[in-house]
């Protein structure tokens, strides 16, 4: 299987997102999509938190952003938002919906 980390390599060559450049985690949600959580903050210095998804399409292409589910997440409990928001994506890809 595929592992999350390189397909974010692959995709984004290490070029870290500018408001949330620190990886908190790599993960496969299933053989074909994985998820990066990763931090910052924003111009207030409140805390920022990233879920960025990428889906490995048929033809071998990497897409991020499909359907809307990359999120930013303010605030102090910006994580925890971030880590229910995988969680649905996960079971909306599973077939368990919300």
């Amino acid at each position: 299987m595929e592992r999350a980390s390189e397909m974010f390599e692959e995709k984004f060559r290490g070029n870290p997102n500018i408001f949330t450049p620190d990886i908190i985690r790599y993960e496969m949600c299933s053989p074909t999509v994985a998820v990066e959580l990763s931090e910052g903050e924003d111009f207030d210095h409140q805390p920022l938190v990233g879920a960025t998804f990428l889906v490995r399409k048929l033809d071998g292409t990497l897409r991020s952003g499909t359907s809307g589910a990359n999120q930013v997440f303010q605030g102090n409990d910006a994580l925890n938002e971030a880590e229910d928001h995988v969680d649905r994506v996960k079971r909306l890809l599973l077939g368990g919906g919300e």
